[in-house]
């Protein structure tokens, strides 16, 4: 078998339909300020219509009335995010921090936007107060992404060994996530483990990943 570079082909999963910033319509936390709660509605309608620098302009003035509740950080987050304004994201979060130290959700978001500023070895610290907080949540099993995204920041920063930790910690968690077969393989082929990676590649193309047949047909011999 060759020993060609992969080229990492599975992004991390910033949004995702069980676990991601979607735009809500009902906010999850009312606020008491009728004045934040329109500012914050007319964000939404901004955000919808795609005018994401003015959209990001109403929910920080919510913010700036309100800063109790969550939803405004994660809209502001979700406009930022849209404009591509990384900075100003991890600043909301930040700050919301403050206000909310024991939510995991705000330390895996930071995460994510620093994996997309390239800042690695901070993303990984982020990902690590999210797991732990969320290791008391009644319900850890909705958060195999924070492993999954964790493995993606030690994969770009080419700890090989650590990736494969984490994604061995998200399939138990849910096994039939394609994406931690895909990336353990690539994983697993950097570190020559190519027996480990064409099975993992196997798993994956079972679980509905096309491109792992792609893999397993280059670096496997497998028609």
């Amino acid at each position: 078998m060759k020993n060609k570079l992969l080229f990492f082909i599975l992004s991390f999963y910033l949004i995702t339909p069980t676990k991601g910033q979607e735009i809500l319509q009902i906010p999850l936390y009312s606020s008491l300020d009728p004045v934040a709660e329109a500012l914050n509605y007319q964000g939404f309608q901004l955000l919808e219509d795609g005018r994401y620098p003015l959209a990001k302009a109403y929910f920080w003035e919510a913010i700036q009335i309100d800063s109790t509740n969550i939803d405004y950080f994660y809209n502001l987050g979700m406009a930022c995010l849209q404009d591509k304004d990384y900075a100003f994201a991890l600043k909301a979060y930040r700050i919301a921090k403050n206000s909310f130290p024991d939510f995991p959700d705000l330390y895996f978001y930071s995460g994510d936007l620093l994996q997309k500023m390239e800042r690695y070895e901070e993303a990984i610290l982020e990902y690590n107060k999210a797991i732990a907080l969320a290791a008391d949540e009644p319900n850890p099993q909705l958060h195999y992404l924070f492993f999954f995204n964790r493995g993606n920041a030690y994969f770009k920063s080419k700890n090989f060994k650590a990736a494969i930790q984490d994604y061995n910690q998200t399939i138990s968690i849910s096994p039939e996530y394609y994406g931690a077969y895909a990336n353990r393989g690539y994983a697993n082929y950097h570190i020559k483990n190519y027996k480990s990676a064409c099975n993992d590649w196997e798993i994956a193309a079972s679980l509905g990943y096309p491109k792992a047949i792609y893999y397993l047909q280059k670096y496997c011999n497998k028609q």
